[in-house]
């Protein structure tokens, strides 16, 4: 999978781009885009420990470099900070008794300093804190976009709303809309036998909503969670300010979702539809 970082200014318009090769995107802060350009050896305690090298690329295109000792996750500007979030150790595993394994994850909130990047990051240097997975932003569904006062002059201000050409918008919605196309027979046998996406979805209906920038799009199906009407879930193809948000893997989270029946109760459902 090929990935490109681009550079936008505050007026909407493309200052750079940079064709990203063999790295995981992990978020952005202050200091720039935060990439890792390690593989995930996932298979002993130990590997969850090893010192990794993180690669940041800042606005004015210049990559700069820092490690830390545990397996990142993902970097985000906060409120006051900026901070990494790794996993803390290797996963706990679970057994039931009929070979099936669960996975207990644990993560620290590392706070990364305002100014300048060290060489290199340890946990507990600077200050980390345990985290729950709900308060990683955007791993929970009741998460809203954060709204932090800005001061003048701030550079993470709003920017104007830029158009965006026609053909780019189409493109964003179709990709959303691929993820999940036949999602009643997603997965395919080399036999050519297919199953759908997860047990029991049926009759898929995809819709899309609305004028940009806040275009969505409803993903319907039956579903034997709530036989007396559909399930749905609903993505906004672009944010607020008409940049296109990143929808990766979302079939595979749906899947997930309905999987471990991480589903609300069907008394929130409204005029025969449950929103998940």
């Amino acid at each position: 999978m090929k990935s490109t970082a681009i550079h936008i200014s505050p007026s909407g318009d493309i200052v750079r781009s940079l064709d990203l090769v063999n790295v995981h995107l992990l978020g952005s802060t202050r200091h720039g885009l935060w990439l890792w350009s390690g593989h995930w050896d996932v298979n002993t305690t130990a590997d969850w420990l090893k010192v990794r090298e993180l690669l940041v690329l800042d606005a004015g295109g210049a990559m700069n470099r820092t490690s830390i000792d545990r397996m990142p996750l993902m970097a985000f500007e906060g409120e006051s900070s900026p901070h990494l979030v790794v996993y803390a150790s290797a996963p706990k595993e679970l057994h039931d008794a009929y070979g099936g394994t669960e996975y207990t994850y644990r993560y620290l909130q590392i706070d990364l300093p305002a100014g300048d990047l060290p060489a290199a990051l340890r946990v507990g240097e600077p200050p980390s804190t345990p985290i729950e997975a709900t308060s990683i932003p955007g791993w929970s569904e009741d998460d809203i976009p954060a709204t932090y006062p800005l001061a003048a002059g701030d550079p993470r201000a709003q920017w104007d709303r830029g158009d965006l050409p026609a053909e780019q918008m189409k493109a964003a919605v179709d990709a959303v809309c691929a993820q999940f196309a036949d999602l009643d027979a997603y997965w395919r046998t080399p036999q050519g036998d297919t199953s759908p996406l997860a047990d029991g979805v049926k009759e898929t209906r995809i819709d899309v909503i609305g004028q940009w920038p806040v275009i969505r799009v409803e993903v319907s199906f039956a579903h034997p969670h709530y036989p007396q009407g559909r399930v749905r879930r609903t993505y906004r193809v672009f944010d607020d300010a008409g940049r296109i948000r990143s929808v990766q893997y979302a079939s595979i989270h749906l899947m997930e979702d309905l999987d471990t029946g991480a589903l609300p109760p069907v008394g929130n459902a409204r005029n025969t539809i449950l929103d998940i």
